[in-house]
C-alpha cells in the first residue's frame, strides 16, 4: 500500500505539475512520510500519514485507498 501511495503521488514532483509551490512542498513532506513510516514502531500497525489537501481545482492524488 505505502509503494502504491507513493507511486500515485510521483506526478505531484514533476516540474509541469498544476500545483503552487506550496502544495508542491506539502507533497513532497508527505511522501517523505511515508518513505519513513517502516522506522514507526508497529509498522504496519500505526499511525499513517494522511495525504495535504491539494484544493480545489487541483489534480486529484490519486483513487488509493489508505490502510
Amino acid at each position: 500500500v505505502r509503494s502504491q501511495l507513493l507511486r500515485d503521488t510521483d506526478w505531484t514532483q514533476m516540474a509541469d505539475a498544476p500545483l503552487t509551490a506550496v502544495q508542491r512542498a506539502a507533497m513532497a513532506a508527505y511522501r517523505q512520510a511515508l518513505r519513513d513510516l517502516p522506522e514507526q514502531p508497529g509498522f504496519p500497525d500505526c499511525q499513517w500519514p494522511q495525504p495535504p489537501a491539494l484544493g480545489e481545482g487541483a489534480a486529484s492524488a490519486g483513487t488509493s485507498t489508505f490502510p
